[in-house]
């Protein structure tokens, strides 16, 4: 699998395109919004889009929630307008911003000891999703690489942000790609931005009543855009490691991040607490914060990189052979594991409880 980085302007536009990229979010199959994209994307005039007037509307992207865990855990998730979707989509895959957007991307990439594994993935496979593709990537680098890790570290850290998209601080998507102290001095100049960083900014404001807090959720294109922001906080991260200060405190560790989640590895503690404090400022500035809830350091790789609910299924369903008995271990399965609650009423009828 290759990432869309690695794609043309044009391919990129033509994969940003397609339904699957539009709305990653699992709808019935009867919901086809093709033939509006392709409609939409061969009107010339859509480059003269409205977006001064749609700042003053409160309802021009379709908003509604989904439930993570069965109970409390209501996640928003967003369609975009399809007319400003098509509009940003244009600006982005414009050959000299696709360019800059690339180049950015390998700059917030040079430092091999942290590493992102979150960039949205093409498939040679048309049967798959970009959900599944994502899943599949976790997999095959982010739980793999763990386990690979674990034989030359000796602890790690696991922690999140909490509510990463809902957080988004949109004036940050123009620091990312166009520096911070350079769009920062513009401004106080006086000077008119017109950057397609800025014009990210602005057109997402377009779409959520001129708020400046949070991106939608639910598209390639903001996972895209989301990925900006991340890879950037991950440039900041190495500098901060890398100052003479800590340069010498802070010298044997890897990174692994997939979007929000991190995973840090070292060989003592020590280095993870000061790792997990300069990542917290790092993020802070850019208006996130990390999920102590969440945040745990381990000195056994092993047992604690691997999800308890995946371990659980390996060790179970060995013994599962029939289609009850794989009904009988996925109800056990959402009895221990919250997430998976919202099966629970289903099953019980299928099993005639």
């Amino acid at each position: 699998m290759k990432t869309i980085l690695e794609l043309s302007h044009t391919e990129a536009k033509q994969y940003f395109l397609k339904q699957e990229s539009y709305c990653n979010i699992d709808l019935p199959k009867y919901f086809d919004f093709q033939p509006l994209l392709n409609a939409l994307s061969k009107i010339g005039s859509i480059e003269g889009l409205p977006l001064d007037k749609a700042k003053k509307l409160d309802d021009v992207n379709y908003k509604f929630l989904t439930n993570k865990d069965g109970m409390y855990a209501w996640r928003p998730f967003q369609l975009i307008n399809p007319a400003i979707y098509i509009y940003l989509v244009n600006k982005i895959t414009n050959e000299k911003n696709w360019e800059l957007i690339v180049r950015r991307f390998e700059k917030f990439q040079e430092n091999k000891k942290i590493r992102c594994y979150s960039i949205p993935v093409i498939s040679s496979s048309k049967d798959s999703s970009s959900k599944a593709k994502s899943i599949f990537n976790w997999w095959q680098e982010i739980e793999q690489q763990s386990l690979e890790l674990a034989l030359d570290y000796d602890c790690f850290m696991n922690t999140d942000i909490t509510d990463c998209y809902g957080s988004i601080y949109t004036h940050t998507i123009p620091w990312a790609l166009h520096e911070k102290a350079k769009v920062k001095a513009d401004i106080l100049k006086g000077e008119r931005r017109k950057e397609i960083g800025d014009k990210i900014d602005a057109t997402i404001q377009s779409m959520q009543y001129s708020q400046t807090n949070g991106i939608p959720q639910g598209s390639v294109l903001m996972d895209l855009i989301a990925e900006m922001i991340l890879g950037y906080a991950d440039m900041l991260l190495v500098e901060k490691i890398n100052d003479e200060k800590t340069k010498s405190i802070i010298e044997d560790y890897q990174i692994l991040r997939f979007r929000d989640d991190y995973r840090v590895f070292a060989t003592n503690q020590e280095t993870l607490i000061k790792i997990a404090k300069l990542l917290t400022e790092t993020l802070m500035d850019l208006n996130f914060k990390l999920n102590t809830q969440k945040t745990f350091i381990s000195n056994n790789i092993i047992s604690d990189v691997i999800k308890p609910d995946k371990i659980y299924w390996n060790e179970a369903k060995q013994g599962s052979k029939t289609i009850q008995k794989h009904l009988f271990l996925i109800y056990s399965l959402s009895k221990k594991t919250p997430k998976f609650r919202q099966f629970n009423n289903s099953i019980d009828k299928i099993l005639g409880r």
